[in-house]
């Protein structure tokens, strides 16, 4: 093979490798002026759930402009990895269009267990969440704090991220110019789903997030509905209908385990939360998808602050 030839088929190689490498999601958010919007949802499962829905849910989160996105994990179901990932950057395409930054805190299932493609994935697509799977960052009066609650998963490690979470929350508390936290996390500590509410958290990271000053909603996905818990004048909020597999809460007071603010049936609506920022008021809705499949509306409002 003559040298020029050699020239051509590494281009051809190289361009097949740029064409086959993920999408990357993650990025620096756009600074804009008050009032701005962000959006949160969970639970989109892909390559098991329901991907039309799915779908239908990230083109409403995209056409709305957040500044970024959060996950509450289970961003994708089943396997082999390459078809679930594969799936998901099929239904995640309006997010990339939109240039709205995509921050996911991982469910068991995104990692894979101890499978090495599946952790792989999650490297490919979420960059700057590469060295640990937690972090915070700051977007005008707003700090956002997502949380790694694999727990057995992080064997010891667990420990780093409970020290770094409340060094983390110390200096939120103490800046002037920070006046909300929201918590990202994927197992729920406080929820009358059928799934059991991770009892460990209670003990590990729950007490550090009771004591902060300005944590105000704490954002979990593990179970399949929408709920709003209060405790301690702090709302924790279950949003995981964002196209997987829907799981009933109980609704009997006599049985549920926590007083849930949001009025409705076992089996909640697919939706996504939107949360619109404002220098002293802050307002997050529920928006879920109508039966129609098409449609949405706004089934639950919460406005903290004054304007």
């Amino acid at each position: 093979m003559s040298f020029a030839r050699f020239l051509i088929a590494l281009a051809s190689a190289l361009c097949a490798a740029c064409a086959a490498s993920p999408p990357r999601y993650t990025g620096v958010p756009e600074q804009r002026d008050f009032p701005f919007r962000l959006a949160l949802l969970g639970r989109t499962a892909a390559g098991n759930g329901h991907p039309d829905v799915a779908a239908r849910i990230l083109r409403a989160v995209a056409s709305e402009k957040p500044v970024f996105v959060l996950h509450t994990g289970a961003l994708v179901a089943g396997r082999p990895a390459r078809r679930v990932w594969d799936d998901f950057d099929r239904i995640g395409t309006p997010l990339i269009e939109a240039d709205a930054p995509l921050f996911p805190v991982p469910g068991p299932g995104d990692l894979g267990g101890s499978e090495p493609p599946f952790r792989r994935a999650w490297r490919e697509r979420f960059w700057s969440l590469d060295e640990r799977r937690w972090f915070a960052f700051r977007h005008k009066n707003l700090m956002v704090v997502g949380l790694d609650t694999n727990l057995d998963d992080l064997g010891r490690r667990w420990k780093d991220q409970r020290d770094w979470l409340q060094e983390t929350l110390r200096k939120a508390d103490l800046e002037a110019n920070v006046n909300l936290v929201i918590v990202l996390m994927h197992h729920a500590p406080y929820t009358n789903g059928k799934t059991a509410h991770a009892r460990r958290l209670l003990r590990t990271f729950v007490p550090v997030l009771e004591r902060s000053r300005k944590v105000r909603w704490i954002f979990s996905g593990a179970s399949g509905a929408y709920e709003r818990i209060r405790r301690d004048g702090k709302g924790w909020i279950t949003t995981g209908g964002g196209g997987g597999k829907r799981t009933p809460v109980e609704c009997d007071p006599p049985k549920r385990r926590f007083i849930d603010g949001f009025r409705h049936g076992p089996l909640r609506p697919f939706h996504y939360l939107r949360l619109t920022v404002e220098p002293t008021r802050f307002t997050l809705e529920m928006v879920a998808l109508k039966d129609d499949g098409e449609s949405f509306q706004v089934l639950d409002k919460v406005v903290e602050g004054k304007p």
